[in-house]
């Protein structure tokens, strides 16, 4: 019901977002928040993307350390309480390091491949 609740209230903002944007053709959170609130909101907004987004990455190395480490261990044949931290933050790093490239790309359409990749891979699991 919880679940239920949330798609409910996601697609409700969602709706007040596109009629928002659609009343004021705006094209950004940014200019939304500028036209609804003016300026000194429009920097909360940003503020508040920025903040959704940092928490949003923090959250995504949590999953990769919790999720990538029991598969190397047992791929490594490694005891996974020996030294589990740093292992684990190992992993993060590396998976950081190999995903930090694709997020300096200029165009978005460069990233097709990876979204291919990244598409059939959750299909198989």
């Amino acid at each position: 019901t919880l679940l239920t609740l949330s798609a409910l209230l996601s697609i409700f903002s969602f709706d007040i977002l596109i009629a928002a944007s659609r009343r004021t053709g705006s094209m950004t959170y940014t200019q939304i928040g500028y036209f609804a609130f003016g300026n000194k909101l429009s920097l909360f907004v940003t503020i508040m993307i920025w903040f959704n987004c940092y928490i949003a990455s923090i959250a995504y190395c949590v999953l990769i350390g919790d999720l990538i480490k029991p598969v190397i261990c047992y791929i490594f044949d490694i005891n996974s309480h020996t030294d589990s931290e740093s292992l684990r933050r190992l992993i993060i790093a590396i998976a950081i390091v190999c995903v930090s490239p694709f997020c300096y790309q200029r165009n978005i359409g460069a990233l097709k491949y990876t979204s291919i990749i990244s598409i059939t891979s959750v299909t198989i699991l």
